[in-house]
């Protein structure tokens, strides 16, 4: 009988979101990806995280080419985590400002890598 109890009290699993299913899928797929202007802005980095730079290449590219939409505020911390990376972390001196005008959509990332 205590068997059931505590199988009656266990909580069911939670059913992920549907968005986020899409975004894993997407993130898996990266390297197949070409314009993804149709994301919303907070899921881009979400779905290029962890990208290599021929997969932001060509995402932004693709991006800028096929809905004339403009990455570089969103992904510029991943560009930062690759020059890091493979050479050192910059001098305030050598960051150059980001192009254009901040989009009003944006937020800078919450947390990024920055390797040391």
């Amino acid at each position: 009988m205590s068997g059931h109890a505590s199988a009656s009290n266990s909580k069911p699993p939670e059913v992920p979101r549907l968005t986020d299913i899409c975004i894993k899928v997407l993130a898996r797929h990266r390297s197949l990806l070409g314009d993804i202007g149709w994301i919303e802005s907070d899921h881009v980095r979400r779905v290029l995280a962890g990208g290599i730079r021929s997969e932001l290449e060509a995402v932004e590219d693709g991006t800028l080419a096929g809905s004339a939409r403009d990455l570089t505020w969103y992904t510029w911390h991943l560009w930062h985590n690759i020059y890091c990376s493979q050479f050192r972390a910059p001098t305030e001196d050598e960051l150059m400002p980001l192009p254009g005008d901040q989009p009003v959509d944006y937020a800078p990332p919450k947390v990024y890598f920055v390797p040391g």
